[in-house]
């Protein structure tokens, strides 16, 4: 009797002061007297481990990346029952965000295309504008320098135009580096 009454103050304390490891044989033992204390049988210890199980199953998938996934909150019970609801609020919460995420990806995307788009069209007219500038006979020195200046500034605004129209097919998974 001495030996178990000593093991169970030492259970209390360590139970009182929360220094119980949830997965122990100790914490499982405690949850077994308070349960009897209670007037709760084996029975509904059990189900509360399940139901436990079931939740931190829920919560790898969702870790992993499942978020179909939803608890049917009707299978708990007390505590259990409000962890499965607020699981099931987080899960729709990420699904929500995610979508969200990609449908703002998916409109930058769009945006950078039609922008590169727009941008190339007069710019294509400012090229060729520039080429049949470049083969007229000009005797004005300073004419000549205009163009070659146009005409670089054109050609670096073309190759920026082009790598944006890259970075955008690259970014939506288009094209892999």
């Amino acid at each position: 009797d001495s030996v178990v009454l000593l093991m169970y103050s030492s259970l209390y304390r360590k139970a009182v002061r929360n220094h119980l490891k949830m997965d122990s044989i100790l914490y499982f033992l405690w949850q077994m007297v308070s349960n009897y204390e209670k007037g709760k049988g084996l029975g509904e210890l059990s189900r509360k481990s399940q139901e436990q199980a079931k939740i931190k199953e829920a919560l790898q998938l969702i870790a992993d990346g499942q978020l179909e996934m939803t608890l049917d909150i009707n299978m708990f019970h007390g505590q259990e029952q409000e962890m499965a609801i607020s699981i099931n609020h987080i899960q729709e919460g990420l699904k929500e965000a995610i979508n969200a995420g990609v449908k703002t990806e998916r409109m930058k995307a769009d945006l950078i295309t039609n922008v590169s788009h727009d941008i190339k069209t007069p710019l294509t007219s400012i090229v060729n504008y520039v080429e049949l500038l470049k083969r007229e006979d000009l005797e004005n020195e300073n004419a000549k320098k205009y163009i070659r200046i146009i005409d670089e500034k054109a050609q670096r605004l073309k190759q920026l135009t082009e790598d944006l129209v890259e970075v955008s097919k690259i970014s939506s998974g288009n094209i892999k580096l």
